[in-house]
């Protein structure tokens, strides 16, 4: 229904216009005879359309227009006059006035006019709000994207327009990019790189090299797609800055490097740690203003929404409204039904690394009001399956529609993480790798040369074979360290993932093995050596448990962590060595297995005590952090200890 005010000074013309006008089931009107009691209607009651006299008492229709346009801005006006001179129609136009009707002919004619014009003019004003809307949205998506967005003319080559993060990308204005020659900011990567102005087929991605208003190199990821915009073939070009990578690269190129210079028997495996090393490439979608109409601005802005190589996600009220297909993949999801209406919280561990309540921190963004907050950072995200991965976030609060929403768009950067984790164990491990082959086998070759002038200054006999025998023992020694190196370079190649506890303990002849319940079920996210861990332990029992006869292994809930226990009934750790048989010292050829138990557990952030009573048994207590075990596949964490778990009786200890 279509609200009308229609203004005259004379009563009985009102009473006809009102009867005529609403004949037409879609207009209600309300009817005035004086503009100034009009003015003060309109202050209380909303109008979609004015329809007004020219000469009137106290205030004509001209002068009611303007008052209307000074106070009420857009609302659709119409002056149904008498008067038809020149000059009136002119500055009612002038003045805002959307149409000019005169008076006078057959009134249903009229009157027909009339409404047509009236239906008209509101069509036209919701149209142009609709647009102003849409514009502002996809303005603020366009604005919020942190890769650098360039639309550029496929067949002059000249910049049509650049977002925000490509203009501080450039370091120039967006008015002093617009009409420029991409070539200016963008060249090929090398010699042999193909121009920028033909840039291939259609999701052409390579490496360029940006130029910046200071002359600054720097080297970009750019995404290249064969657009059109209003009848115009253009080609949208989006990049991302690739200092990092690059810089990354350069520093697990030296690491390897250094490993091939000091440790030629490990070169292979480290040189396979550098080439697990991927390219980080993460490629924004085309985003595309179109000002023609309401439609072609919304399927514009849900190409690019649903093309972007990030996931993109809207929250409202602490739940998922929208995302695009992106979000799907990176959470290992097959239908958005999986994602959309469900809490944002879902999607990440109960606690940050930090120790940050996940909840507390997405509720306390949530209630940001609108461009208060543009925020990047790091997260530990949960995929479908419980699986954690690292995500660097871009967190926005928008206004759309006039509700307010939280942007958040999600980069999976595991493969970055897991490149830096690595550099950091090539250095750890080459470093201890270099001091204890080079002191321990230096040391053990010394000695054996010593023997070996003894033996050649002694006659054939008991005490030769003697100096032979200790020669062999000491080729033993040099053959068990280069074992241990061997073992100890496996640890960290491979990435970890989940693995059962259950199925990592071992059997064992000698000694009786209890296992608690709590275990049933049971994963950690770990290394995959994490197995040979239960036997390192096992085997330390045996050979320094003097008495022992039994091994117990149970597992419990520890605030936020989950802690598993291994101990026995024997005679324990003396408190001076608790901490020192974790260590690897050089010159000692004992406590290798549980140096290796804790560098295992280390790759994860997993810790290993021994906080046993000396004399009535060891007890090492393994603590894995939250997010890094669960129950099954089902991502949630195992119950303390003592809680039943499925397939087991309660209170029954298995007996391996």
């Amino acid at each position: 229904m279509i609200s009308v005010l229609y203004v005259d000074d004379e009563p009985d013309l009102l009473e006809i216009g009102k009867l005529f006008l609403e004949q037409s089931e879609d207009l209600h009107v309300d009817i005035m005879t004086s503009a100034q009691a009009a003015l003060v209607t309109l202050g209380k009651v909303p109008y979609d359309a004015i329809i007004s006299d020219y000469q009137m008492p106290e205030m004509d229709g001209l002068s009611f227009l303007k008052e209307v346009r000074a106070q009420y801005a857009d609302i659709p006006f119409i002056l149904f006059t008498g008067r038809g001179r020149e000059e009136v129609v002119i500055e009612a136009i002038n003045n805002g006035a959307d149409f000019y009707l005169q008076k006078g002919g057959e009134p249903a004619s009229q009157f027909l006019e009339l409404s047509h014009k009236i239906r008209q003019a509101v069509r036209r004003r919701s149209a142009e709000q609709a647009l102003a809307g849409s514009r502002a949205y996809l303005d603020q998506i366009l604005s919020s994207v942190q890769a650098g967005i360039l639309v550029i003319d496929a067949t002059t080559h000249r910049i049509l327009d650049v977002n925000p993060a490509a203009a501080d990308l450039i370091g120039l204005e967006k008015g002093q990019i617009i009409g420029t020659e991409c070539q200016t900011y963008l060249t090929p990567a090398g010699p042999d790189g193909e121009p920028v102005a033909s840039p291939g087929p259609a999701g052409d991605k390579s490496e360029k090299i940006l130029l910046t208003a200071d002359k600054r190199a720097v080297p970009i990821i750019r995404h290249v797609t064969r657009v059109e915009l209003s009848g115009r073939a253009c080609i949208l070009a989006t990049f991302i800055d690739n200092t990092r990578r690059k810089q990354t690269e350069q520093e697990l190129r030296v690491a390897c490097g250094e490993l091939q210079r000091n440790q030629e028997e490990i070169q292979a495996a480290y040189a396979e740690l550098a080439a697990k090393e991927q390219v980080l490439t993460h490629d924004y979608a085309a985003l595309i203003q179109s000002e023609r109409n309401l439609r072609e601005s919304e399927e514009q802005y849900r190409t690019v929404f649903e093309s972007a190589n990030d996931a993109i996600v809207l929250i409202r009220d602490m739940k998922v409204v929208d995302c695009n297909r992106r979000t799907l993949s990176i959470f290992g999801c097959t239908d958005t039904s999986e994602i959309i209406g469900h809490p944002a919280f879902e999607f990440s561990p109960e606690y940050q690394p930090d120790g940050t309540c996940s909840a507390e921190q997405i509720a306390a963004y949530t209630r940001a009001g609108p461009g208060s907050l543009m925020h990047s950072f790091e997260w530990v995200h949960l995929r479908r399956d419980g699986t954690p991965f690292y995500s660097e976030v871009s967190l926005n609060t928008v206004e759309i529609g006039g509700i307010p929403y939280l942007q958040s768009i999600v980069r999976d950067i595991s493969d970055r993480k897991h490149a830096e984790q690595a550099v950091a164990l090539a250095s750890r491990k080459l470093y201890m790798m270099n001091e204890f082959s080079r002191h321990e086998i230096t040391n053990t070759i010394t000695g054996m040369t010593g023997l070996l002038d003894m033996a050649y200054k002694m006659q054939t006999g008991e005490e030769r074979d003697q100096l032979n025998r200790e020669m062999m023992g000491l080729v033993h020694t040099i053959q068990k360290q280069i074992a241990f190196t061997k073992e100890y370079q496996e640890v960290g190649v491979r990435e970890p993932r989940w693995q059962q506890v259950r199925g990592m303990i071992p059997g064992c002849s000698r000694l009786e093995l209890l296992i608690s319940p709590s275990l049933a079920a049971l994963e950690i996210y770990a290394d995959p050596l994490v197995g040979k861990i239960y036997s390192y332990l096992a085997e330390n029992v045996v050979r320094h448990g003097g008495n022992a006869t039994r091994i117990e292994v149970s597992a419990e809930q520890h605030g936020h962590n989950l802690r598993i226990v291994f101990e026995d009934n024997g005679a324990g750790v003396p408190e001076a060595m608790k901490t020192t048989i974790f260590e690897r010292r050089i010159g000692e050829s004992k406590g290798m297995g549980l140096f290796l138990v804790r560098e295992i557990l280390a790759i994860t952030g997993i810790t290993i005590v021994e906080t046993g009573t000396p004399g009535t048994g060891a007890r090492f207590e393994i603590v894995v952090p939250e997010g890094a075990f669960r129950r099954g596949k089902n991502g949630k964490a195992a119950p303390a200890e003592g809680v039943h778990a499925p397939g087991i009786p309660a209170g029954s200890t298995d007996r391996s």
